[in-house]
């Protein structure tokens, strides 16, 4: 295949078109993996407008808010998902806890075992979902953090020895446009963001309500005070200097 024509192309389509076209190219072997903040959300919205037959898949990490799994049910049912919800052995959770005497809160003692957590939680269940996958769909965007305005819109990654695609199909959207957007279809957005929460992810301490002014990011894990604020997923390697 010629990656470099299709990525340059997939690149200056706008979105609708650009989720039309992967939907249509690929089937089933495309998926949209969310957790169901903002981003995912329109990019739903979005897929549904044209069709009803595409992936959508979640992260249950263990750890997320009650409010997360009664919105994910809410939306699926809103618009007749068959979520696919991956998570990880209970075997490898147990492992995990079992490296620390603070069992469940280990990510505080280090942030080379909050990354471990990540690891397990995160990274393991969503390669269980890349083995499904020739693309990989997500809902990162450029404006979320200086990290994540130096990926690109689309790219391949290299996964157990095979190419995924890996495209942000929102990528170039702002937070404006996203809030815009929610406004004019008025879709229900996840119940936190009213609690001030500006980014969703596993229960407190790992994530917080943004303070004003402050980046979206610093919500999670406010005891770091340096390095990434990031959780593997979107990382080509997982290391100490990570930093879903």
């Amino acid at each position: 295949m010629d990656y470099h024509s299709l990525i340059k192309r997939w690149t200056a389509l706008p979105a609708q078109d650009l989720l039309d076209e992967i939907f249509t190219s690929y089937g089933t072997r495309a998926a949209l993996g969310t957790s169901f903040q903002k981003t995912g959300l329109v990019a739903i919205d979005l897929l549904s407008r044209h069709r009803q037959d595409f992936r959508v898949f979640t992260i249950d990490t263990g750890r997320l808010f009650p409010e997360t799994h009664a919105y994910m049910q809410a939306i699926s049912e809103r618009y007749r998902l068959a979520l696919e919800v991956f998570s990880s052995d209970a075997n490898d959770v147990a492992d995990l806890l079992a490296t620390s005497p603070y069992g469940e809160y280990l990510f505080l003692e280090s942030a080379a075992l909050r990354q471990e957590c990540c690891y397990v939680r995160k990274v393991l269940p969503r390669n269980k979902a890349l083995r499904t996958l020739d693309v990989w769909l997500t809902g990162v965007r450029k404006d979320q953090s200086s990290f994540r305005g130096t990926l690109r819109k689309v790219e391949v990654i290299e996964f157990e020895g095979r190419p995924i695609l890996k495209v942000m199909p929102l990528f170039d959207w702002t937070q404006e446009q996203i809030d815009d957007y929610i406004r004019k279809r008025d879709l229900p957005v996840h119940p936190l963001y009213a609690k001030g929460f500006a980014t969703i992810g596993c229960q407190a301490p790992c994530t917080t309500p943004s303070l004003p002014g402050e980046a979206p990011r610093n919500g999670r894990w406010r005891w770091e005070k340096s390095g990434l604020k990031e959780c593997s997923l979107h990382l080509d390697k997982f290391d100490d200097g990570a930093g879903i």
